[in-house]
């Protein structure tokens, strides 16, 4: 009994620890934008409304990969490239 009652723990901690993720990366996503992105982009994100690329190509386009975008090589930590990530491949 005490086996189950540890699983149905770790069940719960690891689906409560993606919502805080997500919400972590929502409003992280969104303050960076606010801060970095939004000069060029503009309160409507645009060219990256709705990004479907993947993370992997959106790590190019930060790192300057692209002929439209500075190079932001070594700018974000990884967990704020990812939140924004996040926050442009959300649906709105």
């Amino acid at each position: 009994m005490m086996l189950r009652e540890m699983f149905k723990t770790i069940f719960v901690l690891t689906a409560l620890s993606g919502i805080v993720f997500t919400a972590y990366a929502d409003d992280t996503g969104r303050d960076l934008y606010d801060e970095f992105c939004q000069r060029c982009h503009g309160d409507d994100k645009e060219g990256v409304a709705n990004y479907k690329g993947d993370l992997a190509d959106f790590v190019d386009r930060m790192n300057g990969n692209t002929q439209n975008m500075p190079d932001f090589t070594d700018f974000f930590y990884d967990d704020e490239v990812v939140a924004l990530h996040e926050y442009l491949t959300q649906a709105e």
